[in-house]
């Protein structure tokens, strides 16, 4: 936003550009129009300078007011000032004009501009401040005029005798060479003018002068501008963060406020991202001064509020009930004396009570190897080839020469950081033989290697963003399968002081058998038989079935992912839409029967509130 007087002698500059720019003044026609100091009146006169060593020609900086001539020139720039170019929502505010605010017309005889009358427009140059001529009434508006100054009514600037005179005072338009003694010149001249040095300014005053220009580069904030800024909610506190349609929000703001030099280095504002900067202004936007600033304060994004005495509780690790095995490959067995029933099974061994009502596994472990293996706890075996029954809690490790091809580690089908801190890697599953389903176990190659006639093996193995969840009904167990599934599986650190809290779920109400092959897209929600969807097709055409396709989704597995219809905006019309997107929730009826979870001693104390032990 301007001043009154800074938008005047804007247009003021503008006209004399255009009328230098279509050659109404130049070398060989200025004389015509040369205002000198008349000495015998002291006033300035117009006078036909034409081959005449001039000494006293009167030159105009950049104030258009002269008094004396060109009346008609400051007035017009009055008109179109006050009527185009004041801003209706700022009060004293003006807006800058530009050239495209104004077109020439030139006279009807460039070699004798002047033959008719100077207030003849058949005859002479003029400058419009609008695209029609004089005697339309229904004039198009002056293109800088706000739409309620649509209907104003703007003459053209008659470019007369007086008014050419007038500009051609404001430059000097002499190209002849003049030839000056350097030493003649030392002798008489005083060369160090000081007043014409700029006086040094402080550190203060030049940070004071940063401020004031970035608050006026800066323009408007995506966050306030209710049109065109920010309108979506994703934090949900009632201020809008992002753009619903954020490619098509960034780039219709930059082109509303972001500068473009190469267009109209007038117009515009800093460049809000770095890849919208033009050439060779690279690092001149606020993205790249963030990044700056953010080395500056990151004290801010970590602020310590000092250190004080843990007054928390320490926690009782012991308690009524409570059982410690002290050395390796030590085992319980319990019995009941008087009834062999141990509460799990039931009265029917073929249909278990644990198999339709579940059951939970829960202990402390702790790790006194990185390769060690075996079983935490197990009731029956429902791995064996003969009569599999029961299920088996179990830790199992895998080194990173198991992973060597042509005695090269390949990690390509493991995820990033795999192997990082050891050679091993441990973790944990549970196997539950479940007799109520019926299967066949193939290769790799899809070739029948058996055949149960009831029963199928089942695991807790996850999909990851790498590899999907196979179906045991299909591929038997993962890691039998192929040991690149071990990352699948719930994975314990390599840490041999910490105490690992391991619990281990069967949850026989999950739907486990139809989980498989589903997709979910944000227009159509979820979709099943994601290999035979059209509309599933085409992300993993785009390369992104991971992004789509849950057989891939660690939580989905879990029990904790739904599609749901949840994110909601307007488009562009202003029509309410609606999209689907992938919810974490508590609990699912989809995903594993079979179920890991652990948390570490230390992690837990901290959760319930007490001090790390």
């Amino acid at each position: 936003m301007a001043s009154r007087n800074q938008a005047a002698n804007k247009l003021a500059d503008l006209i004399l550009e255009l009328v230098i720019k279509n050659d109404m003044i130049d070398s060989a026609t200025v004389e015509h129009y040369r205002r000198i100091i008349n000495a015998g009146t002291g006033t300035p006169d117009v006078v036909e300078a034409v081959g005449l060593n001039l000494q006293n020609i009167l030159l105009y900086g950049n104030d258009y007011r002269q008094s004396g001539f060109a009346k008609d020139f400051y007035e017009k720039i009055d008109m179109v000032v006050d009527s185009c170019l004041a801003d209706v929502n700022v009060a004293g505010g003006y807006r800058i004009p530009s050239m495209d605010g104004l077109s020439f017309n030139p006279p009807i005889d460039p070699d004798n501009a002047f033959a008719g009358n100077d207030a003849s427009f058949a005859e002479n140059a003029w400058i419009e401040f609008s695209n029609g001529n004089e005697n339309n009434v229904n004039y198009p508006p002056f293109p800088l005029c706000t739409d309620a100054n649509a209907a104003i009514y703007i003459p053209p600037l008659l470019l007369t005798q007086d008014v050419l005179g007038f500009l051609s005072q404001f430059v000097p338009f002499d190209n002849r060479k003049r030839n000056i003694d350097l030493d003649l010149a030392k002798e008489v001249l005083d060369t160090n003018i000081y007043e014409l040095i700029p006086g040094k300014m402080t550190r203060q005053e030049r940070i004071d002068r940063l401020f004031s220009e970035f608050t006026d580069l800066l323009g408007p904030s995506p966050v306030e501008d209710g049109t065109h800024g920010f309108d979506l909610d994703v934090t949900q506190d009632s201020e809008s963060d992002t753009w619903l349609d954020l490619t098509d929000g960034q780039e219709n703001w930059h082109n509303l406020y972001g500068i473009n030099p190469i267009v109209n280095p007038d117009i515009g504002n800093i460049v809000r991202l770095e890849r919208d900067t033009s050439v060779g202004k690279e690092g001149q936007s606020l993205e790249t001064m963030r990044n700056v600033i953010s080395d500056y304060l990151k004290d801010l994004d970590f602020a310590m509020t000092g250190m004080s005495e843990d007054v928390r509780p320490e926690r009782e690790t012991q308690g009524q009930g409570y059982l410690q095995i002290r050395h390796m490959n030590q085992a319980i067995i319990i019995r009941n004396e008087e009834d062999k029933e141990l509460g799990i099974v039931g009265d029917d061994e073929y249909n278990p009570d644990w198999l339709t009502q579940g059951f939970t596994i829960s202990m402390w472990v702790r790790f006194l190897t990185q390769t060690s293996e075996g079983t935490l706890f197990n009731f029956g075996n429902p791995t064996r080839k003969n009569n599999p029954y029961g299920f088996k809690l179990e830790k199992f490790t895998v080194s990173k020469t198991d992973f060597l091809v042509d005695n090269v580690f390949d990690g390509s089908n493991l995820p990033i950081g795999a192997f990082e801190d050891s050679d091993y890697a441990r973790f944990v599953r549970l196997v539950v033989f479940d007799p109520s389903a019926s299967t066949s176990i193939s290769d790799e190659e899809g070739q029948l290697l058996e055949i149960y006639e009831s029963g199928v093996s089942r695991d807790s193995h996850f999909g990851t963003l790498i590899l999907p969840r196979l179906n045991p009904m299909e591929f038997g167990l993962a890691y039998e399968y192929d040991k690149k599934y071990a990352f699948n599986y719930t994975q314990i650190p390599n840490d041999f002081n910490e105490w690992f809290y391991i619990v281990a779920t069967f949850d026989p109400q999950i739907q486990e058998d139809t989980s498989y092959n589903f997709c979910w897209t944000p227009d159509a929600g979820l979709i099943a038989n994601a290999s035979n969807s059209s509309h599933c097709l085409e992300f993993l055409e785009e390369g992104k079935p991971k992004n789509f396709l849950l057989d891939y989704d660690k939580w989905y597995w879990l029990n904790h992912v739904t599609v749901e219809n949840r994110i909601q905006g307007l488009t562009a019309s202003g029509m309410p839409m609606t999209q689907y997107g992938k919810v974490h929730v508590g609990h699912t009826f989809k995903g594993n029967k079979c179920k890991v979870e652990v948390i570490s001693k230390s992690e837990m104390n901290r959760a319930l509130g007490f001090q790390n032990q």
